[in-house]
């Protein structure tokens, strides 16, 4: 059973108090809150207080500003005169967006007139890693989607040599594979939004503007274009492929606007912005900040291979061996992650999570921005070989032989 209160919010010396009372409250019980691990970028608190068998409804407050766990943050419950014995409080830490970042419970006998203190330790939430049959057993080499409902996974069936398509618009319950593309591999998908959807593949580029309906849009070239990235089509977009050319589309053709002095083929590319776009290449992690000129940044690792971020100022780059540099802000900084075998994929939440994929089975997790590291068993050996989250609850892990994994 659930009982309403008065709730308001106070900020105080020691923190938010949360002030509770159908009545002149006269008793508190001041709650810290302690992590047993770092979590990141807390926005908020929920608490509900199970007393009597009734559970207050939950009550959600504000920090002035996010904060990182430790150190430990406290709340205060005041409670009227009816409120005695054992209270239950749970409380749940969330990010800017409400997602659930960690949760705990602690137990503390209250009584009238009484102040009381009690401790509770929050857990950052373990996803749970679910193998997913797609039907097929290709080799994929990238995932993407719109939300949480809408997901491709794109590689190739090294069998019938034929690129392949795995489409979800239920969540990963159901898919629909497609491998109506003659006589090619595929490389990657990915997309602007859900009427925008892009396959390149070793022949071509293709467009799905309309769920599962692709279109060829690259007229006879001999350029391999192997990854896209922009904010609009036709005339933002970006790819990068063979003989180390990073090309644009004006719209009806794509015009080559770099070419890396390398020569070597070019198969990543990500951007913040129009004016804040990475490619990876030999020579080194190239940037451009007007879309037409490219300048080599150094970052602190050699052969950086994999970019991707947030934002222009969250922006995560894979090197050689366990090599990681991470922009925060205008900084960038490097780390070794301790990966036993080579990254091949990188995605995060923003607020702290961060996820790599890779080979021999790779997958680990940093709470804290990427300073420190876990291996998660994945119960798979297969390379995997890319990784896309709608959500810090909802993310996909796919790699060779057909293997899916979904952490939720």
């Amino acid at each position: 059973m659930r009982t309403k209160t008065m709730m308001r919010v106070l900020f105080t010396a020691f923190g938010w108090l949360l002030l509770a009372s159908c009545a002149d409250g006269t008793g508190v019980a001041r709650v810290m809150i302690s992590s047993s691990s770092t979590v990141a970028k807390v926005a908020s608190f929920r608490v509900t207080v199970t007393s009597g068998g009734s559970t207050s409804d939950p009550i959600s407050f504000p920090l002035a500003s996010p904060v990182t766990l430790p150190p430990a943050q406290s709340i205060g419950l005041r409670f009227d005169p009816s409120h005695r014995g054992t209270m239950t409080i749970a409380v749940t830490a969330l990010d800017g967006s409400g997602n659930v970042l960690a949760a705990g419970t602690t137990m503390v006998d209250v009584e009238p007139s009484k102040s009381v203190d009690a401790a509770a330790t929050i857990a950052p939430r373990a996803l749970q890693w679910t193998p997913i049959d797609g039907k097929t057993t290709a080799d994929f080499s990238s995932v993407w989607g719109t939300n949480d409902r809408n997901v491709y996974i794109a590689g190739t069936d090294r069998l019938a040599n034929k690129a392949t398509v795995l489409h979800s618009t239920d969540g990963g319950n159901t898919w629909n594979l497609n491998q109506g593309f003659p006589n090619t591999k595929g490389i990657a998908v990915w997309g602007i939004d859900a009427g925008n959807v892009f396959l390149t593949t070793e022949g071509t580029i293709y467009l799905a503007d309309t769920g599962d309906d692709w279109r060829s849009i690259l007229e006879e070239t001999t350029v391999a274009y192997f990854r896209l990235w922009g904010t609009y089509y036709p005339n933002e977009l970006w790819a990068v492929g063979s003989q180390g050319i990073i090309a644009r589309s004006n719209g009806t053709s794509w015009q080559t606007i770099y070419q890396d002095p390398s020569r070597s083929e070019l198969d990543q590319i990500w951007g913040a912005a129009t004016n804040d776009i990475y490619v990876p290449s030999p020579s080194g992690l190239l940037h451009s900040s007007d879309g037409a000129s490219w300048s080599i940044l150094d970052v602190g690792i050699k052969q950086p291979g994999i970019v991707w971020g947030t934002g222009s100022d969250d922006v995560f780059v894979i090197g050689a061996g366990d090599a990681l540099a991470h922009k925060r802000g205008q900084h960038w900084t490097s780390v070794a992650t301790g990966a036993p075998s080579q990254a091949l994929g990188i995605w995060a939440t923003g607020t702290g999570d961060v996820y790599l994929a890779g080979l021999q089975g790779l997958l680990m997790h940093s709470p804290d921005d990427g300073v420190t590291w876990s291996v998660i068993d994945a119960g798979v050996k297969n390379n995997l070989m890319a990784i896309w989250g709608s959500g810090p609850s909802d993310i996909y892990v796919v790699g060779e032989q057909g293997v899916i994994l979904h952490g939720h």
